[in-house]
């Protein structure tokens, strides 16, 4: 199963909209994790100005903006 990583915080609309992009994507199997940045203060700072970020299973790290058309790619890849 792939696990993809979701950084974001709460009262974010931008990562509610990447939650919900996330997990309606037709790959399979894949895994969710989201990570709350304000649970981490270094994570606060890496990401803070920069979420939603998503970190794929390969490693590579997507930063808003980036659509469910460019994910799906990049997962089936």
């Amino acid at each position: 199963m792939s696990i993809i990583t979701l950084y974001g915080k709460p009262d974010c609309h931008l990562c509610d909209i990447a939650h919900d992009m996330i997990t309606s994507l037709t790959i399979t199997p894949h895994e969710l994790n989201y990570i709350d940045i304000q649970s981490d203060p270094e994570l606060m700072q890496r990401y803070g100005e920069h979420i939603p970020v998503l970190l794929l299973p390969d490693g590579r790290t997507l930063f808003w903006p980036f659509h469910s058309e460019q994910v799906q790619s990049l997962l089936t890849h």
